[in-house]
């Protein structure tokens, strides 16, 4: 797919050069989504050394494939120590089973608490990452993340604790074979997935384009994709709901649904849109939030600064 069978590594001299390029032009932070052998850390410890040399005083966010060494994590600390240089892992499950299936390079539930722990020792900002519906995952295994979730906000380095459903994407093992995976679905091509995100439908984060086949064990499992789409999103917001003043604190579906209203009258109130008037929960779920705030077709809106919002309930429909 990308012409190569093994990862390429830039040189550090071009590294530094984009860096200074990136200050110039007023960026603080550098985010690196780069981690294919995370065992052999010499590059990143090596172009660290090479940023602290040159004094460039920037922040770092690093999205680990797989777990940092703690070689790793000292050199991150001492080139990267500012308030917004953060590590940030993503185990994906909380249910071994399903992370072995789906995460690639795969490590356990000791290793992911020995690498949380050597990270709240050196107090480094931690994000974590989990996702819902991936394959071979069923509703009691995704039980496993939501228990998983709250162990690790009990880190006390634990920035934010997050849980998102993945869309369908074109390459991947499951849209290439969705019939092995026991998945369903409606895309078949490129086009039918550049479709969704070009804007015939509202909210890409929930359309996920696939049903799992008896994924929760009852009477949802008979429905269409889009049912499923509904009754996954309406589970996480029950269950997995992370929205929260504080992401490290644990959420109590009434405080994070309050919360989520909040947000919603801020994009709208910033968009200079109506806002939403009801909290999502029984009879109003967040299907039907999305169709409900989304502005008609060719609709155009105005976009107001954050400073001049109020927050909370002073923002009125």
């Amino acid at each position: 797919m990308n012409g190569t069978a093994r990862p390429e590594w830039r040189s550090h001299d071009r590294v530094v050069a984009d860096i200074r390029r990136a200050i110039g032009h007023g960026y603080r932070v550098v985010s690196t989504c780069f981690d294919p052998i995370p065992e052999r850390d010499g590059y990143f410890v090596e172009l660290f050394a090479r940023i602290a040399a040159e004094g460039l005083g920037i922040d770092w966010y690093f999205e680990c494939w797989g777990l940092p060494t703690e070689r790793f994590v000292n050199a991150f600390k001492r080139t990267f120590p500012g308030p917004l240089s953060t590590i940030a892992l993503s185990p994906d499950a909380g249910n071994e089973d399903v992370r072995r299936r789906n995460k690639q390079p795969f490590y356990d539930d000791q290793d992911l608490h020995r690498t949380m722990a050597i990270l709240e020792r050196l107090e480094v900002p931690t994000d974590v990452f989990y996702t819902m519906a991936l394959p071979g995952e069923t509703l009691g295994a995704a039980l496993d993340t939501r228990d998983q979730m709250a162990r690790m906000r009990e880190y006390r380095n634990a920035r934010r604790v997050m849980v998102w459903t993945v869309q369908l994407e074109p390459g991947s093992p499951q849209f290439e074979r969705p019939d092995a995976f026991r998945m369903v679905t409606d895309r078949r091509s490129f086009l039918d997935y550049y479709r969704v995100h070009g804007g015939q439908h509202p909210d890409t984060y929930s359309s996920l384009g696939f049903k799992i086949c008896d994924y929760f064990g009852d009477t949802r499992d008979e429905g269409s994709i889009s049912d499923f789409e509904r009754h996954i999103q309406s589970f996480k917001c029950a269950d997995l709901c992370f929205l929260s003043a504080d992401p490290r604190e644990p959420v109590a579906a009434q405080s994070g649904r309050r919360h989520c209203l909040e947000r919603r009258r801020d994009l709208a109130a910033r968009r200079g849109l109506p806002g939403p008037t009801r909290t999502l929960g029984p009879g109003y779920e967040y299907a039907d939030a999305v169709a409900a705030e989304v502005p008609p077709q060719g609709a155009r809106f105005h976009w107001v600064s954050p400073s001049a919002v109020p927050l909370g309930d002073t923002v009125k429909p």
